[in-house]
């Protein structure tokens, strides 16, 4: 496996909420650095992601952590929120995401920011993914 990016995504225009998966590998690679984040403390120190591609970087800030199901009608869809609809779609996005999560930055965002969502497998609920969500600051 590798990392993958949601085919809904798109880098370039870029789409609203940009969702990438990677296996959480017990060898350590891939994703598996991402349950770190559930260490407050740890959390705390690493709070910027730094999202590069052929032509940009971009960088990030943590909003929260969160776990939920990735069992379709279970689990929050965080996944399928690619371009917002309105303001109010943006606005459930960010309520649920902080009702879920683990830790909460307590960062405001507002209409119009761009997220990225890093997403791994979780194994304390069925079919589980641990989520971490963060706002593009540059």
């Amino acid at each position: 496996g590798c990392i993958y990016m949601r085919e809904e995504c798109d880098i370039f225009r870029p789409t609203d909420n940009i969702t990438l998966y990677g296996h959480n590998m017990s060898n350590g690679t891939m994703f598996a650095d991402l349950h770190k984040f559930e260490e407050k403390s740890w959390w705390m120190d690493n709070r910027y992601i730094y999202f590069d591609t052929l032509y940009e970087r971009h960088v990030y800030q943590v909003v929260c952590i969160f776990r939920t199901s990735g069992t379709y009608g279970v689990g929050y869809p965080y996944h399928t929120f690619d371009d917002f609809s309105g303001e109010s779609e943006f606005k459930s996005l960010v309520r649920n995401i902080r009702k879920l999560a683990m830790h909460d930055s307590g960062i405001s965002v507002k209409y119009g920011d761009k997220f990225i969502c890093l997403s791994t497998c979780e194994y304390t609920l069925d079919n589980g993914r641990l989520v971490v969500a963060a706002v593009r600051i540059t």
